[in-house]
């Protein structure tokens, strides 16, 4: 902390000059603005106790938007390949930038804080912008990313990555150097919606809680699919589809694996809990050589999920995942000309 608060105190003192077409700040009202935001967010670091900045936060809607984070320049990538994303020449240039600061950024430890509202609330709600935020940071990458976790939750938005996604992209665009928080908010649109077109999301109920299932991306042999499984306040990765399979086609080698229409059964009783199967199709890469052709083999598999439900003394039920199993159900003859 002691280190993030130099940094910021730097930044109130010293701002490099800016080129940027109109909607960009100029670099001197970049620089006024700085100044501003660096003394909130120095004084934000000083004041601040443990239970107040919670940057290494454990719950949910710190986790999800610290993975979101991860994921931002992926979901830039997904939506600079639809044709409706980045129309105009702004838009392309700023979706660059957000996308080189969210690559540069996202293994920064303190690239997102968390701030109580009940605590912080000029830091979301200042002179220059009279709306309540729910995340703030300054112009320049070098800031953290101010989140505001009382109204995450209060949103109930602690599960909604797409809704992330779209946080982020308008506040890493501040950090690009964009004030206009309409052109933000379109833009965010746009690429949150290619999120949402890249991710498959099925739920079910075990017990009386709710299991939702995320399928992110995978859209070739060169786009790793994440697959989160969402219990409680709880983020569980799957087994690796690949685990169970081997490449049919002569002198391939197995890539990478797409898991799609996913469908759940319903739960049964086991000992020691309750028992519950996920069926799903799955394409195998498999590619010839290093950089040749790749081929999609088709197959099933079966995850068959143990969970337990507990009941805390306050009579709230818990969910937890006890095992995970994976399973290769059938194996289709995979198609020569079928392949990228």
């Amino acid at each position: 902390m002691k280190n993030l608060m130099t940094l910021i105190l730097g930044l109130s003192f010293s701002f490099s000059a800016f080129a940027a077409a109109n909607i960009f700040l100029d670099a001197q009202e970049r620089d006024v603005r700085n100044k501003s935001f660096a003394t909130l967010a120095a004084r934000a670091a000083m004041t601040s106790s443990g239970a107040d900045i919670v940057g290494n936060g454990g719950g949910i809607a710190e986790q999800n938007m610290r993975y979101a984070y991860t994921m931002l320049a992926k979901s830039v990538n997904y939506c600079l390949v639809l044709p409706q994303c980045g129309e105009s020449d702004n838009q392309l240039i700023v979706l660059e930038k957000i996308y080189d600061i969210a690559r540069r950024n996202q293994e920064r430890e303190e690239n997102i804080l968390f701030l109580s509202d009940k605590n912080f609330n000029d830091i979301f709600r200042t002179d220059l912008d009279f709306d309540h935020r729910v995340a703030k940071t300054g112009f320049s990458s070098e800031f953290p990313i101010f989140v505001n976790i009382d109204q995450i939750y209060e949103a109930e938005l602690e599960n909604d990555l797409s809704a992330m996604i779209g946080i982020l992209v308008h506040e890493v665009g501040h950090q690009a150097g964009v004030a206009s928080h309409s052109f933000l908010d379109a833009l965010a649109s746009e690429v949150r919606t290619a999120f949402f077109r890249a991710q498959v999301v099925a739920d079910t109920v075990v017990g009386t809680s709710k299991v939702s299932l995320s399928l992110i991306g995978g859209l070739s042999a060169y786009d790793n699919q994440e697959r989160l499984l969402f219990v409680g306040d709880k983020k569980v990765t799957l087994n690796e589809p690949t685990a169970v399979y081997v490449c049919h086609t002569p002198g391939t080698k197995l890539v990478a694996s797409r898991l799609m229409n996913p469908a759940w059964g319903r739960a049964v009783a086991r000992e020691g809990g309750l028992m519950v199967r996920l069926r799903a199709d799955v394409d195998y890469y498999c590619q010839r050589g290093e950089k040749g052709f790749v081929f999609i083999e088709q197959a099933q598999v079966d995850y068959r999920f143990l969970f337990q439900i507990s009941v805390k003394p306050t009579r709230v039920s818990e969910l937890e995942v006890l095992d995970q199993e994976l399973r290769l159900r059938t194996s289709l003859a995979p198609d020569p000309f079928y392949g990228l």
